[in-house]
């Protein structure tokens, strides 16, 4: 049977792999939860220990965090499921004064500049066959 704490610990294992490499993935974690989730369909009994008292439901609802940590973006995918927003718009709501300026200056936050590139023949070229 599983205790409460060997999935803390198993999920931090996993959370820590997944965040060995340069940038952070989520495979280690969603491939916890599916084997979880087929478990917990195929063996009932290793999980009777995690159902809520107050509820009466299972404390995990790996199908769920399963679909969250396959998904592209887990945060994004929890805030549009349970609240129907991104994060971005649930903290807008709870604290508009974080987001302070207009979306233009939000927009200017995230431009790049484009370098200026020497025209070269081929360049002017196309840059020829476009203006006719």
């Amino acid at each position: 049977m599983y205790s409460k704490e060997d999935l803390k610990e198993e999920f931090a294992k996993a959370k820590a792999k997944d965040q060995s490499g340069k940038r952070e993935v989520y495979t280690a974690r969603a491939a916890m939860m599916k084997k979880h989730m087929e478990e917990e369909r195929d063996m009932p009994e290793l999980y009777e220990n995690l159902i809520s008292r107050q509820t009466g439901l299972p404390a995990f609802n790996f199908a769920g965090l399963y679909e969250t940590y396959s998904s592209d973006n887990p945060k994004e995918h929890f805030w549009l499921k349970n609240y129907g927003m991104t994060y971005r718009e649930v903290w807008m709501k709870k604290d508009p004064s974080a987001f302070k300026g207009s979306t233009e200056d939000m927009i200017d936050d995230v431009l790049v500049d484009v370098p200026e590139v020497p025209e070269d023949d081929v360049s002017r070229t196309i840059g020829e066959m476009n203006e006719d």
